[in-house]
């Protein structure tokens, strides 16, 4: 077998492809688009191939002492060094990749990398093993969600946390023995097997339960019934976990519930304390209006070309529109444009000029005033009171 498979089998691929996929599924439902979704898929992937390898590298005298063939390192099918080397070079691509999302955003992906590394090393020896899984997972959402931009729901980022736990409790498991060889002392070896499948079992059923109940609403019996399943499944994997290779199917199933539930949550919404953003992508013409002002701002936008776009009438496109997100179309462009220009002049040195063309301004004069108007001064006070806070 090549190298670089050897390479991918060594950076853990099943649950960063799930977490990868999650996160890709996650960034289209909430109307990232594709290229959103994309930049989120290439930011978790390289996040957690460096996560992955760096456990390796890190485990690679460990393993071979329990003598692990699953692990190529300890097998000798890869090099210690190409796994290292490997990490960093996955590791220092997460940050250019996670600016594709915006500064907010790349912070928050930033803690979920350092996060996952200080489980490599030292919290995966300590009680304290489960935080980082519950920040690391809690701040995935957050960092698909901000993003867009928007601030995310706080039972998606509970939710996710809670998940995060549960997974680490339970995905330990069929090491159990061998990290007992090999001095692993995290708090599910310090609970055992049956501690850390009831606590892991809890954490996961707790998870499905916020996603359930913890948005605005009384729940449908499709919630309920996911919160069954999610009791009724948990056993389903645990069974999985106690046979050799088939971790990965277990993982499915739990990735299974989250998404379903998020999507019942979507389905089930109407008004209430729901984000405008989120109400509008149940509207599959407003969801790509949506996902085309966000990744074209710069074109001269009028809603005769929005409706052309997504093949509605002018007067309908209006109308739902401004039922749904609560303002006209154009409205909602203009604000999306100064949140923009605010970012660029806040994080880039780019001239006001040069900002105003990639928001859609052929004026700088005009985009003075647009600016002045929704911000409540100009742009260059504007940048310099940012840049002095």
């Amino acid at each position: 077998m090549l190298s670089p498979i050897w390479l991918l089998r060594s950076a853990h691929p099943e649950p960063a492809a799930a977490v990868t996929v999650v996160a890709g599924v996650l960034a289209l439902v909430v109307g990232r688009g594709p290229a959103g979704a994309a930049a989120v898929a290439v930011t978790l992937a390289a996040s957690q191939l460096c996560v992955g390898w760096t456990n390796d590298w890190l485990d690679a005298d460990r393993d071979r002492a329990v003598g692990r063939p699953d692990k190529p390192v300890a097998a000798g099918h890869i090099s210690r060094r190409a796994v290292g080397v490997a990490a960093v070079v996955a590791g220092l691509a997460v940050v250019p990749l996670a600016l594709l999302s915006g500064v907010p955003a790349a912070a928050v992906a930033t803690l979920g990398l350092l996060s996952g590394l200080s489980y490599d090393w030292p919290l995966k020896f300590t009680p304290l093993s489960p935080l980082p899984y519950l920040v690391s997972f809690g701040v995935l959402p957050a960092f698909v969600v901000l993003g867009k931009p928007a601030t995310p729901p706080w039972w998606m980022i509970v939710a996710a946390a809670l998940l995060g736990g549960g997974a680490h409790f339970v995905n330990v498991l069929p090491d159990l023995a061998d990290d007992a060889r090999t001095g692993v002392r995290g708090l599910p070896q310090r609970l055992g097997w049956t501690g850390s499948w009831l606590l892991g079992g809890a954490l996961l059923l707790a998870a499905t339960a916020v996603l359930v109940f913890g948005p605005h609403g009384a729940p449908s019996w499709v919630g309920v019934a996911i919160l069954v399943a999610a009791a009724a499944i948990l056993p389903v994997g645990w069974y999985l976990s106690r046979r050799p290779g088939s971790r990965a199917a277990a993982a499915r199933l739990i990735d299974a519930l989250l998404i379903a539930a998020i999507r019942h949550w979507l389905d089930r919404q109407a008004d209430g304390e729901v984000p405008s953003w989120l109400r509008a992508l149940r509207d599959p013409a407003l969801a790509r209006v949506l996902a085309a002002l966000h990744e074209r701002p710069a074109e001269p936008w009028t809603v005769e070309s929005l409706a052309r776009e997504v093949h509605v009438s002018r007067a309908t496109l209006a109308r739902r529109f401004a039922e749904v997100v609560g303002e006209p179309p154009l409205t909602y462009l203009a604000r999306w444009r100064m949140h923009l220009a605010a970012q660029r002049l806040k994080y880039s040195t780019d001239t006001v000029e040069a900002i105003a063309r990639e928001v859609g301004y052929t004026s700088a004069y005009a985009f003075n005033r647009a600016f002045a108007r929704h911000r409540g001064q100009p742009p260059g006070r504007y940048r310099r009171h940012a840049r002095a806070a």
